[in-house]
């Protein structure tokens, strides 16, 4: 396969959770190969910014604020970006989060919460998505950010496990629904990943011993293979989990032996 065939000019591109991690790095590396791209999250100010960074790389680019567990704001992410920017033709579902308590802890309430924060809003943001691709008749593709934590058992975070093993699952059957369409959907499953940003924990210092490369990921590990889903080069990909983890089930040891209930995470992995 060519480079050019990596090459994304002239793609519309939409980046929920952009404002900052990997979301911001995701955008700006879709924008560096070309595409131009609406960014959204929940704070209008993190995504401004991001913004002038795709616009510095000599790209267009649209913040939009979106709490993208509401089919009203994601409904006008998506008409938004179709009527400034063009149409879509890249959708990645990036925004999510967590935190660690034990099942028997979990009230209704939190776990109504961090469902609609994983789950939910990948239903919402991809039929909004897939529809504009579908009326306005050209290809599409969409990227879901899952986990290793909905590859195995996820104590301390069982919830937040769940609704990435689920968004494996809707993606498998997305990608079957919407091949006749010519939206291919895929998902990342991330493993240790760290954002450094201010509003989420730093991993302890010894957990990268638990990762067989020996180093944690950083949010430009999950860049490469977000362009390689989202351009002609992966053409005969759908439906697939490519897992970025750093070596086989790092993320379940880590768990067992380092969180304890109630340890806050938020968003410290896709």
């Amino acid at each position: 396969m060519a480079v050019c065939g990596f090459d994304l000019s002239g793609r519309i591109a939409v980046v929920t959770g952009a404002g900052r991690g990997i979301g911001r790095a995701i955008a700006l590396g879709l924008a560096e190969a070309g595409a131009d791209v609406a960014v959204c999250s929940r704070t209008l100010r993190d995504v401004e910014k991001v913004a002038r960074e795709i616009r510095a790389l000599g790209r267009r680019a649209l913040p939009i604020r979106t709490d993208v567990r509401e089919a009203p704001e994601v409904n006008n992410l998506i008409g938004k970006t179709v009527k400034e920017l063009g149409g879509i033709d890249i959708l990645v579902n990036n925004a999510g989060g967590t935190f660690a308590c034990s099942l028997l802890e979990m009230t209704e309430k939190g776990w109504d919460a961090l469902i609609a924060e994983n789950l939910k809003s990948v239903f919402l943001v991809s039929t909004a998505a897939a529809r504009a691709m579908r009326d306005q008749g050209r290809k599409g593709v969409i990227v879901n950010m899952a986990s290793v934590a909905g590859l195995s058992a996820s104590p301390y975070t069982s919830t937040y496990g769940a609704a990435k093993a689920a968004i494996i699952s809707l993606t498998q059957s997305a990608a079957v629904e919407w091949a006749p369409l010519g939206i291919r959907v895929n998902c990342i499953s991330p493993g240790l990943i760290e954002t450094g940003t201010p509003s989420q924990p730093r991993w302890p210092p010894s957990s990268d011993r638990e990762v067989p490369l020996r180093r944690l990921g950083l949010p430009e590990d999950i860049v490469g293979a977000v362009i390689f889903l989202a351009s002609d080069a992966s053409s005969y990909v759908t439906g697939s989990n490519l897992l970025i983890h750093g070596g086989p089930w790092a993320w379940n040891r880590f768990l067992l032996d380092r969180l304890e209930p109630r340890q806050g995470l938020r968003n410290s992995v896709a």
